[in-house]
């Protein structure tokens, strides 16, 4: 559990940067408009907005492809997307080890990105949904997994019979 922890810790330690830079809702700030997902922002340059702000940018800002995953709109944003993470995380985990688990959340993030760019190019988007979402998919493909017909992925643990 320790990439878990270590995730949600970042996590956390990057809401309260937000809340510090951007009010209440941790949206109105430098933070929040430097690293919001943005497929403008990203590409050729242009206009983005949402989450109260819109910002031009010059494009070619590719970082937002990472850094989008660690911001929250909220405090509720923050706590459902935490709890989910953990929740995952005592499951996949000690399953897959801490390596894995931690490439696992990050291609999830490239790869939710990847699709939020596709569905909304000119909005601002943030959160970890899309770093879960890849951890859900594992998490089902893993558990109906049989291997000499005896394996059994259950929170995590194989049990043989």
């Amino acid at each position: 559990m320790q990439a878990t922890y270590a995730l949600i810790g970042i996590n956390v330690f990057v809401f309260v940067l937000q809340l510090l830079g951007g009010g209440p809702s941790g949206t109105d700030g430098s933070l929040f408009a430097h690293g919001a997902l943005c497929g403008n922002a990203v590409g050729d340059g242009g206009i983005c907005g949402g989450g109260g702000q819109v910002i031009q940018s010059a494009g070619g800002e590719w970082w937002r492809i990472i850094t989008s995953g660690f911001l929250h709109s909220g405090f509720l944003h923050i706590a459902l997307n935490m709890y989910i993470l953990y929740w995952l995380g005592q499951m996949i985990e000690p399953a897959l080890g801490h390596l894995r688990f931690t490439a696992l959340y990050f291609a999830s993030l490239i790869a939710g990105s990847i699709g939020a760019l596709l569905l909304s190019p000119d909005r601002l988007t943030v959160g970890a949904p899309k770093n879960w979402m890849g951890s859900t998919s594992r998490t089902k493909s893993s558990s109906s997994r049989v291997s000499n017909g005896r394996f059994l992925l259950s929170y995590g643990r194989s049990w043989r019979r």
